[in-house]
């Protein structure tokens, strides 16, 4: 049966690049024994990318545009980034790299939400967790169907929303 979405194509392309650099079938791979290393590795520089949009997004002057800034740009790589998408789906890292970047990211984004708390701009309640929780769910619901740029802003205006204090 053939993949259905985008995300289970990345997957078999992983497991047959995976398998591409191991010396036979049956022997696993010395340098990727986990497809999830071996999909660490790609997504390293959109990773790398939205760390360093968090960075720029933390020395904005107002916490609630710094937020909007970092949402946009992230949701932007992981529509372009299946594998971003996909590691940043999973709650756990397998590669030192990935390891450091994620937390990297989480203490930015906690930065940012503190900022963002003091001001009033968003609810006490929302964590870092939730922040990327909502990042996957709004990327897989944009691939749900087609969408332009128009249609990512919107999803992100009700995400934003959301975050308020009402």
């Amino acid at each position: 049966m053939p993949p259905e979405t985008g995300l289970e194509c990345l997957k078999l392309h992983v497991r047959n690049c995976s398998r591409a650099i191991t010396p036979c079938n049956t022997t696993p791979s010395r340098g990727w024994p986990e497809s999830a290393s071996l999909l660490e590795a790609l997504a390293a520089q959109s990773f790398t990318q939205l760390v360093e949009t968090a960075h720029a997004a933390c020395s904005q002057g107002d916490a609630g545009v710094g937020l909007r800034q970092l949402l946009e740009h992230a949701l932007t790589l992981v529509l372009e980034d299946d594998g971003l998408a996909l590691v940043l789906a999973s709650p756990d890292f397998e590669t030192m790299e990935s390891l450091d970047l994620g937390e990297e990211l989480t203490g930015l984004i906690d930065t940012m939400l503190q900022r963002a708390r003091r001001a009033g701009a968003i609810r006490k309640t929302i964590k870092t967790d939730d922040i990327r929780r909502m990042l996957v769910g709004t990327a897989y619901a944009l691939r749900a169907g087609s969408y332009n740029r128009a249609r990512v802003r919107a999803y992100l205006d009700v995400w934003m929303d959301g975050l308020r204090i009402k």
